[in-house]
């Protein structure tokens, strides 16, 4: 599906794995609005908004903390647990979804009706663990909450880009 999602990598870790690792839904990544393909503007409009939104971060951001987020995923039939990394820069990304909005309607003239089909999770996050067994997850979550307490609460990780599908 189309839509901005933030690149992020653990530079700084000496065990690149520990933490940021790639899931179905693609390398380690925040998603900063997905759009139906129906809805979505063209790539050169998604290339810009992803420009404003990378221009818009600071260029490293802290994971404070670990959870999983269960959820009953339709095409498979049965429930998803998916191990989330919250981010201190929260409110520093919901800004630059205000900030894509505003270049989308000004800029780039899409109607209101057409971005409110775009969806924005109201907590942006980091997965980095997907499964359909929760044991799974938890073993993930046990993991990561360990290596998260080696650095203290707030572990930095950079941005090093972004994608727009």
């Amino acid at each position: 599906m189309p839509g901005v999602f933030v690149n992020h990598w653990d530079s700084k870790s000496k065990n690149y794995d520990c933490i940021l690792k790639p899931t179905p839904g693609g390398y380690p990544h925040t998603t900063i609005v997905y759009i139906p393909e129906k809805y979505s503007p063209p790539r050169d409009v998604l290339f810009d908004l992803g420009r404003i939104v990378i221009d818009a971060l600071p260029s490293t951001v802290h994971i404070v903390d670990a959870f999983i987020n269960s959820f009953y995923k339709e095409s498979a039939g049965k429930n998803r647990h998916d191990v989330l990394l919250t981010l201190k820069e929260i409110p520093d990304i919901k800004r630059a979804r205000t900030l894509l909005v505003a270049t989308a309607k000004c800029d780039h003239k899409i109607s209101d009706e057409t971005i409110s089909h775009w969806s924005f999770h109201p907590k942006p996050h980091i997965t980095v663990f997907s499964s359909y067994i929760k044991a799974e997850a938890m073993e993930c979550l046990a993991a990561t909450q360990k290596e998260l307490e080696k650095d203290g609460i707030l572990h930095p990780i950079d941005i090093v880009g972004y994608n727009i599908d």
